[in-house]
């Protein structure tokens, strides 16, 4: 069932078959990578406290479940991409972060929907925010990310 345990996975285009697939550790995703879904119904399981950490790589069409408020993080100076997603749990946003989250459904998170800290400035654009215990989007301290309905 496991189809990538935690860690950092090469440079290229990875696809994830479709099952649900228990993630133990965080999963980095740097520059040059790519996951993205054979199909409806690829999805990542990540225990309590763990996640996709998003460093300026790309995922697109893939579920990601998770224990707890957040399931993604980006921080730092990244980029990135998390396209046609379907997110239960949070997004925290910081740092110098400028990720682009498009067409995402994020929802189910213990917290925020996507909370954006630091001097971080992504772009959220089309995305469906629903169910999240507090507000669909927390913008604190100095950051100043775009918002575009569609």
């Amino acid at each position: 069932m496991d189809w990538l345990v935690s860690g950092r996975p090469p440079p290229g285009t990875h696809t994830l078959p479709i099952g649900e697939h228990i993630v133990s550790g965080d999963l980095h995703v740097p520059e040059g990578v790519i996951l993205t879904a054979e199909g409806a119904g690829a999805t990542l399981h990540f225990e309590t406290g763990k996640g996709l950490l998003l460093k300026g790589g790309r995922c697109w069409g893939i579920t990601i479940r998770g224990g707890g408020w957040c399931v993604v993080k980006a921080g730092g100076v990244t980029g990135g991409e998390i396209e046609q997603c379907a997110l239960h749990g949070g997004v925290e946003i910081d740092g110098e972060a400028a990720p682009v989250l498009r067409d995402n459904t994020i929802m189910g998170s213990d917290g925020h929907g996507v909370g954006v800290g630091g001097d971080a400035a992504p772009t959220l654009a089309g995305n469906h925010i629903r169910g999240n215990k507090r507000c669909g989007v927390a913008i604190i301290d100095r950051a100043k990310p775009t918002v575009h309905e569609g």
